[in-house]
């Protein structure tokens, strides 16, 4: 009995917890229903445009008021058409029933953001002043504390100084080759002092110098050096140089020039030999001088024999010049250089150090007035020019002259000869458009127009 009334007991609990559950179940069925009802009701008002009703301001929350109202000069929509009544910028104002633009409270004037100074932060130039606007120096250009200028990075001139010297190097290496053909190169290669007056008369009595000078002007450069020294470096290294530096154009003058180097980079070795030097500066006091300071870079490769050589530039971001050196030694270099040069002007100038008269050639003639009847166009000539003819005469042209042009007045012009007159060699060429004026030697040539034939001197 007492099992059965305990059965009896538990079945009368368990039905009463099962509707109880029943009841939780249809319950949360019935709530997840309504609110899946509730939310595609909310997202169809979003993707379906309502035209007016109460979920109207649903549809036109996102693209503002409609046409009929909350625009300018209109009454604000309803709450259910649009919130928050007027349109973006627009406001109700106190005792009034449109629309207006809302104006701030207080009206600042706009803010005028800072621009860089014209004096600063550019290549040459102290950098500017720390900004949040811009920066201390322009792109990407860096600050050079030692120097306190904005100057282009270590690897973008050790780029544009190689691109230099490269475009120079067969020039420079075919100038050595002159400099060892009329014994240049031993008075820079022994080491002695190269300021005394000797060996500068010896220089300047060798006519490897004057042509080397000539070609160096046609090149646009102003000055060249011939010097000697040389340097040790492992990492970072040093060099000096020593020797004349002679303007391309008469009356030549001479200095005498001192440059000391500092570098850093892939640089081991050490050498000696003579250094040759095309640069875009004077070598007098003033603006435009050589003397300063400057840096680039060097490229060379030398084992016991060799050469190399490097391009320079001014703080200032301008082309100096690039030089070569050639020589003896141990050395590698690709590096990142500093360099300062001192000039020392002498006083005499060298005016007619490469204008001596020279003899007539047994078999060579004098040369015509001009050449317009004595070549034809693709053949050369070689003539005397007497020092009297090289004194008068008119001129057309600059490196390519008129056919009618003077020839030995030309040749003065051109560099071919000094004023004491020699033996020249031309070449006929065919007629040109325009010929240009020209200053060179103490001698100023006349442009021209078209004519029918024209000629060179033979280098």
């Amino acid at each position: 009995m007492k099992v059965v009334a305990h059965l009896s007991l538990g079945r009368q609990i368990v039905p009463g917890l099962n509707e109880q559950r029943a009841w939780s179940a249809r319950a949360l069925n019935h709530i997840s229903l309504t609110s899946a009802a509730l939310a595609a009701c909310f997202g169809l008002a979003l993707a379906v445009p309502v035209p007016s009703g109460p979920l109207a301001s649903v549809a036109h929350a996102a693209k503002g008021p409609p046409k009929s109202c909350g625009n300018r000069g209109q009454r604000p929509c309803k709450a259910w058409v649009y919130l928050p009544g007027c349109g973006k910028g627009l406001s109700v104002k106190l005792g009034q029933k449109t629309c207006t633009p809302t104006k701030p409270i207080i009206n600042l004037p706009p803010v005028k953001k800072p621009t860089r100074p014209a004096n600063c932060g550019r290549e040459g130039q102290k950098p500017c002043l720390p900004s949040p606007f811009y920066t201390t120096c322009v792109g990407k250009l860096v600050q050079d504390f030692s120097i306190n200028r904005c100057r282009q990075s270590n690897g973008s001139i050790i780029d544009k100084s190689t691109q230099a010297f490269t475009k120079s190097a067969r020039f420079l290496g075919n100038t050595y080759k002159k400099m060892v053909e009329c014994n240049v190169a031993p008075l820079f290669r022994n080491g002695k002092n190269h300021r005394t007056n000797s060996k500068l008369q010896q220089l300047l009595s060798k006519s490897c110098v004057g042509e080397t000078l000539r070609q160096a002007r046609r090149l646009g450069f102003q000055t060249v050096t011939f010097g000697g020294g040389g340097g040790v470096s492992c990492l970072i290294g040093a060099e000096g140089e020593n020797g004349f530096a002679i303007e391309t154009k008469a009356p030549y003058r001479v200095s005498t020039y001192h440059t000391l180097a500092v570098k850093g980079g892939l640089t081991c070795g050490g050498g000696a030999g003579m250094f040759i030097g095309l640069w875009k500066g004077h070598n007098g006091p003033g603006r435009g001088s050589i003397d300063g300071d400057g840096h680039g870079a060097t490229v060379a490769a030398k084992v016991l024999g060799g050469g190399g050589g490097g391009g320079w530039y001014g703080y200032d971001g301008k082309f100096a010049g690039v030089n070569a050196m050639f020589g003896a030694g141990v050395k590698i270099d690709v590096a990142y250089v500093r360099n300062t040069t001192k000039l020392v002007p002498l006083a005499k100038t060298y005016r007619n150090a490469w204008n001596r008269p020279a003899n007539n050639p047994n078999g060579v003639a004098n040369c015509p007035a001009n050449a317009t009847n004595w070549l034809r166009v693709g053949a050369s000539g070689t003539c005397y020019c007497p020092a009297s003819a090289t004194r008068q005469g008119r001129v057309w042209g600059s490196y390519y002259y008129t056919a009618d042009s003077k020839i030995c007045r030309a040749a003065i012009h051109d560099g071919a000869i000094g004023t004491g007159g020699g033996v020249v060699t031309i070449i006929a060429q065919n007629g040109r458009s325009s010929y240009k004026s020209a200053t060179y030697n103490g001698v100023t040539t006349s442009r021209y127009g078209a004519w029918n034939k024209s000629f060179i001197f033979k280098r």
